[in-house]
């Protein structure tokens, strides 16, 4: 018994310590809460293999920097030795600048001599002048090997002898004169001087591009005893060169989390400085990007990153963490990172500490609340349940990420499913006194799976020939409703005549659906078939301008993870489809009346096929001038046939128009066919409706017409014996107005004085007829070929007053008198005449009728006679009568008497006076 409750005591202390956090080194790794974290004191969760540059120290991981030193002699392979027997004396030296740090001249020393001069001791070099205004020189070049930004500093060392005052060292300054260059003189060495020259002021301007450093020894001249001899014993260059490192990488050990459903977050916290960054990578336990992850290739530069993604697939992973800066003397710092997850299926879950502040999931710690760090739906779950545990008053809330009240004071198994956030947050409200504190001991969330994607329209092909202004699709999820801010496009484009494709960025889709929608439409905008310097920003295109668009690939996810995408194929098309009128005018048949004419087409487009042909037509009243064009009808599939109805009379064009399937219109404007069509038959012949008095067999006061083309006009008296007869044939015109005749034979049967009716049969250019349908439409006739009668009563020869009194007498037994005409002529003498004047009209009388003749000519002549017509137009002249007029002068008389009267009184009174 006692060995029982001993191993029993011990089973429990064993599982107990199993379940105890445990660190190996500085990190801590927490299965029971599901964490793991480094505060980055050591290298012992870091993999030295695969990390580089970087360096612990109190304060973080930061960006390695360092320094050192290398020194470079005459027979080391970076160094180059030349000499000169005769150069001009500084500063006269300086007119070689234009040449460059090689100076004309100068002869590179043998191995020997530069073995002589490579180690102390061992011998040395000596040159001399020939002449006593030359000075020799001995000239180094060393390559160092460093970028010259890094040099800072350079240290020569010269061990030698001259027999002048001074030697002068020379170094060529790559900076100066813009760039240019030029012999510098950075110190004179006179016999008593050290001759160690350090160079700390840029001596990055002392070195080339490519690394070298020019050094040349140069004495004065002997003034005393010239020619002037330099010696060189020694010579070497102190080169100290810092590396400061732009990046470094960490790169963690695997992470083990033993129990795991899913991966939650990292979160790690970092110091940045101006122009620094620092960016955190998720691995697998191979040390590969997982590319899964969305971001993960470029990067997470947010210190907290949601991996809730990655589920057990993943029983391991890494992290790598980039340090980068602009300015190698400054560095960001990389302070400590947590790893968590969750291992409970379908569960997130926090068993909280006494501590909150120490908790990795508690993000806020306020004097009376906390507020935990974003909880994300992982892909293909869903929002079920809310749990927790706690003693006291605690008050559970719901934020969305940006800490906003979602839910105040959400029960124990309130009931989530109904949100449509992607991540929140809880908080927790602490309502205590201070006897008591209230504990909140944990907090969960349930999960309801939901792992149906959603679901894109089915597009078996699209077509464009220009730009795509909106490239529209629709997509549908039932539960949870997708989630437009997930919504993205890339385009695919392919090398023309080859199979090579560009594959463009993802790029956000306009979508303007709420969230958690259960549809939603998808919209690329202004998407580009052919190259276009703006694809340069989303394609790696090389120089490669000849591409054609062939897909658009949309993406959008559900609010619960879930992705779908589907790839739309595109084909372009740009050339315009052709189509024609298979009927000829021959086939038709030229002229038709209010009747279907019945056209056929064909259309052809050998890229995108034909999506629509339009029937059009043309309008014109004179075969001439048309308006139009007129759409008549579209059709959408073959066969591409038309009942065409005509609209009125009218000549009708028509052409067809093809539109193929990306939208390319066919550029056709030239009539294909024309047609008349007269859809009335003739308008009534126009008249007077009343009796026609004939006096010939000729008729011009009937009109004929159509709305469009006259053909034919035939007549017929209606009586026994009559037949029908040509009025004309061949008019083609819209009018006939011209004077005709009745056939001679119909003429002579008609009786004098006798009414007949005659009929009309019109046709027009189509065939369409009018026939007069009864007596009331018919055209009134009648012969009349006899004068009517006209007579003027005999008149005195002379005559002495007007008016004089005129009586005639006009019959006419037929058609009656239409008018009667007075003529008369004057003369003064009876023997030169005027010409006949009308001097009146009267009509429709008949017998005797009195006319008032004022003699308008004054005293003299008159001839005069009347003409009588009658309605069918026959006329009579009566004879002419002759009269002489001369008006008595009744005023001019009455004026002499009176005068004499007055003269007759007069003189009676002056006799009797005298």
């Amino acid at each position: 018994m006692q060995g029982g409750k001993s191993n029993l005591l011990f089973l429990f202390i064993l599982i107990f310590l199993i379940h105890l956090p445990f660190s190996q080194g500085s990190y801590v790794m927490d299965k029971v809460n599901s964490f793991f974290f480094d505060p980055l004191k050591d290298n012992s969760n870091i993999d030295l293999q695969l990390s580089r540059n970087y360096t612990i120290i109190e304060k973080g991981i930061r960006i390695l920097q360092r320094t050192f030193r290398d020194n470079f002699t005459v027979m080391s392979n970076n160094c180059s030795a030349f000499k000169k027997a005769n150069a001009l004396p500084y500063p006269l030296f300086l007119v070689n600048d234009p040449f460059g740090p090689d100076v004309p001249g100068e002869k590179e020393l043998s191995s020997g001599e530069k073995r002589a001069i490579s180690i102390k001791g061992n011998g040395f070099v000596c040159t001399a002048s020939t002449y006593g205004f030359f000075v020799p020189f001995h000239h180094f070049r060393f390559f160092i090997n460093a970028s010259k930004e890094n040099v800072i500093k350079l240290v020569i060392y010269w061990n030698g002898t001259f027999d002048s005052d001074q030697v002068r060292l020379l170094l060529w300054n790559y900076n100066s004169f813009g760039g240019r260059g030029s012999w510098s003189c950075v110190r004179s060495i006179e016999r008593k001087d050290l001759n160690t020259i350090v160079i700390a002021d840029n001596p990055k301007d002392y070195v080339s591009k490519k690394g070298y450093v020019d050094v040349i020894v140069l004495p004065a001249i002997d003034n005393a005893n010239p020619p002037t001899m330099i010696k060189t014993y020694y010579i070497s260059l102190s080169v100290t060169v810092s590396h400061y490192h732009k990046e470094a990488i960490i790169v963690t050990k695997p992470i083990d989390p033993g129990a795991l459903w899913r991966w939650e977050a990292v979160k790690y916290n970092r110091l940045l400085s101006f122009g620094t960054e620092v960016k955190c990578f998720i691995l697998d336990q191979n040390a590969r990007v997982i590319k899964s992850l969305e971001g993960n290739e470029e990067g997470f530069s947010e210190r907290y990153i949601s991996i809730c993604k990655l589920s057990n697939e993943y029983p391991r992973i890494r992290l790598k963490f980039v340090l980068k800066t602009k300015d190698p003397k400054v560095s960001p710092y990389l302070l400590n990172y947590t790893v968590l997850w969750q291992r409970d299926e379908r569960k997130w879950r926090d068993t909280l500490t006494w501590n909150y502040a120490n908790d990795p999931r508690i993000d806020e710690v306020g004097k009376d609340y906390i507020i935990s760090t974003p909880i994300y739906s992982p892909p293909g779950y869903w929002w079920s349940k809310l749990h927790f545990n706690s003693s006291g008053t605690v008050r559970i809330s719901i934020l969305d990420e940006k800490k906003n009240t979602i839910v105040a004071n959400a029960s124990d198994g309130y009931n989530m499913s109904s949100l449509c956030y992607k991540a929140i947050r809880l908080k927790a409200k602490f309502i205590g006194n201070e006897t008591k504190r209230p504990i909140l001991e944990n907090w969960s969330i349930v999960f309801n799976e939901s792992k149906e994607p959603p679901e894109f329209e089915k597009i078996n092909v699209s077509y464009a020939n220009k730009p795509i202004e909106n490239f529209t699709v629709r997509v549908w999820d039932e539960d949870p409703g997708l989630l437009p801010s997930t919504a993205k496009y890339r385009l695919v484009y392919k090398k023309n005549e080859t199979l090579k494709f560009f594959i463009s960025d993802w790029l956000p889709a306009k979508c303007s659906a709420e969230s958690c929608s259960k549809e939603a439409v998808l919209i690329a905008e202004n998407v580009h078939i052919f190259y276009d310097p703006e694809l340069e920003n989303i394609l790696n295109l090389s120089g490669e301008r000849e591409i054609t668009l062939c897909y658009i690939q949309f993406y959008i996810e559900d609010a619960a993870g879930n992705g779908a995408t589907e790839k739309y194929k595109i084909l372009i098309d740009t050339t315009p489809p052709k189509s024609r009128i298979l009927e000829s005018v021959s086939d038709l048949g030229f002229y038709h009346g209010f009747e279907y004419i019945n056209l056929s087409a064909e259309a052809v487009d050998n890229e995108t096929g034909i999506k629509s042909v339009t029937l059009y037509f043309f309008i014109s009243f004179d075969n001439m001038t048309f308006d139009g064009p007129y759409e008549y009808e579209t059709l959408s599939s073959p066969p591409w046939n038309w009942s065409f109805l005509p609209l009125g009379s009218a000549y009708y064009a028509f052409l067809t128009i093809a539109v193929d399937n990306a939208g390319n219109v066919e550029k056709k404007t030239e009539k294909e066919i024309i047609l008349m069509c007269d859809t009335r038959k003739p308008d009534p012949p126009q008249f007077e409706r009343k009796v026609h008095w004939l006096s010939s067999n000729e008729v011009n006061f009937v009109n004929f017409s159509d709305d469009l083309l006259l053909y034919k006009i035939r007549y017929k008296i209606k009586g026994q014996g009559f037949v029908w007869h040509d009025v004309a044939e061949g008019i083609n015109a819209r009018s006939f107005n011209q004077s005709w005749k009745f056939d001679q034979y119909d003429w002579e049967m008609m009786e004098e004085g006798k009414e007949y009716y005659v009929y009309f049969d019109i046709t027009d250019r189509v065939g369409n007829e009018y026939l007069t349908p009864e007596d009331g439409e018919a055209l009134l006739i009648a012969k009349d070929t006899r004068k009517p009668v006209a007579e003027i009563d005999k008149i005195k020869v002379w005559q002495w007053k007007t008016p004089i009194k005129l009586t005639t007498y006009v019959s006419d037994k037929e058609s009656g008198i239409r008018k009667v005409e007075l003529f008369y002529r004057f003369s003064p003498d009876n023997k030169t005449w005027s010409e006949w004047k009308l001097y009146g009209v009267v009509e429709k009388v008949s017998g005797e009728y009195t006319w008032d003749f004022s003699a308008p000519d004054g005293d003299g002549y008159y001839e005069i006679y009347i003409r009588a017509v009658d309605f069918a137009g026959n006329e009579e002249i009566s004879e002419c009568e002759i009269v002489g007029i001369t008006i008595f002068p009744f005023k001019y008389v009455a004026t002499f008497i009176s005068a004499f009267v007055v003269f007759a009184v007069v003189a009676f009174i002056v006799a009797k006076r005298f």
